[in-house]
């Protein structure tokens, strides 16, 4: 979930129960349901005639430019200490993730990496939704007057993937928001149990969890899943599709070429610290159609739809990013960072659903 200052029962994506652990020995398509084959079908359907566009749009793009827990208060249930400490000789976040060069990976791989990711996005989830609405002990991972909440819906869904991402494939790493960064061989499973954990302990519908596999300089596939709703967004970068219950369809991001026809959004104003930032935001902000907050990872699940058509963010982290950029990319948009880079490792994020629209931006 991204720091602000100061401030049941249901069927599931692959309708089939999500075990924890997992057969190493097995391909990992003959282990899904008829539902998990479909969508993979219907994903592969949509590399081809997504990639060139996608591919189109990403050039055109790119060429314009501790403490300990304490106490809680019982009237505002939210704790004023970070959360429990790392165990002894974890990696932190420090450690990097990034590599000279990307691990490789297959197609094939990479469509069964892809299909792990919603599998696991969909078990972390569904540990959550039993905490929405519910009565839970909130702690305040950020000292001073800043407001970073966590709750132990959010832990227990990242250890419970972590398990399941040792089962599956030991030798990976695993780069977590809520248990920080386990180095692996190449390859780095990059985890957001509760992206929107402040909408979340609400009891507002924005908020997902996020899984995305990192190369060592980009993510190879991503999943977005809204627990409540039952929804999953999963690309690779090529292809996108939309997932809840039976319904299956691929993703695709609408046309946009104007600022002043674009309903855009951010999670919050504050977010933009720095007179630069502020400056940059209020330029968008100031020739939009329309600016709404408190989306979180959900906006970008819009954009990737058709809903919407800009997302414009700054101090985010590599797990509040990575499961996206696959999403939005394999539906035909384009997110960069503010000098139309490379994204993948956070801070100053904007994302379109048109590369004309992400021209105008950058300028």
């Amino acid at each position: 979930m991204r720091a602000t200052p100061g401030h049941g029962s249901r069927p599931g994506f692959w309708q089939a129960s999500f075990p924890v652990r997992f057969d190493r020995t097995s391909h990992y398509v003959t282990t899904l349901s008829d539902g998990g084959v479909a969508f993979n079908a219907v994903f592969r359907q949509h590399i081809d005639h997504r990639t060139d566009a996608g591919s189109a749009k990403r050039r055109e793009a790119g060429a314009c430019a501790s403490a300990w827990h304490q106490p809680y208060n019982a009237t505002t249930n939210v704790r004023t200490s970070a959360p429990e400490p790392p165990p002894r000789g974890r990696p932190t976040m420090s450690s990097s993730i990034e590599s000279p060069q990307p691990h490789p990976v297959s197609p094939d791989e990479r469509a069964e990496y892809l299909e792990f990711a919603c599998r696991l996005a969909e078990m972390g989830g569904d540990s959550i939704v039993g905490q929405f609405r519910r009565s839970l002990a909130v702690d305040n991972k950020t000292a001073g007057a800043g407001y970073d909440p966590v709750t132990e819906a959010d832990r227990a869904a990242e250890r419970a993937m972590r398990e399941a991402i040792r089962e599956r494939y030991p030798g990976h790493g695993i780069l977590g928001e809520e248990f920080g960064h386990h180095p692996g061989e190449g390859l780095t499973w990059v985890l957001d149990p509760i992206d929107g954990t402040r909408g979340f302990v609400m009891g507002l519908l924005h908020w997902g969890t996020l899984v995305a596999l990192f190369d060592g300089q980009r993510p190879v596939v991503g999943a977005i899943h809204q627990a409540v709703l039952g929804e999953t967004f999963a690309g690779d970068g090529t292809a996108a599709v939309y997932t809840r219950g039976g319904e299956r369809h691929p993703l695709a991001t609408r046309p946009c070429s104007e600022l002043c026809a674009a309903l855009a959004g951010s999670t919050a104003p504050e977010l933009f610290r720095t007179d630069a930032q502020a400056a940059a935001f209020d330029r968008i902000r100031r020739r939009v159609r329309g600016m709404r907050y408190g989306t979180d990872c959900y906006l970008y699940a819009m954009l990737a739809m058709g809903h919407a058509d800009l997302v414009i963010e700054a101090g985010l982290k590599p797990y509040d990013v990575q499961a996206l950029i696959p999403v939005v990319e394999g539906a035909g948009g384009v997110i960069t960072d503010w000098s139309g880079g490379n994204p993948a490792m956070g801070g100053e994020v904007l994302a379109t659903g048109d590369a004309r629209l992400h021209e105008l931006a950058l300028a």
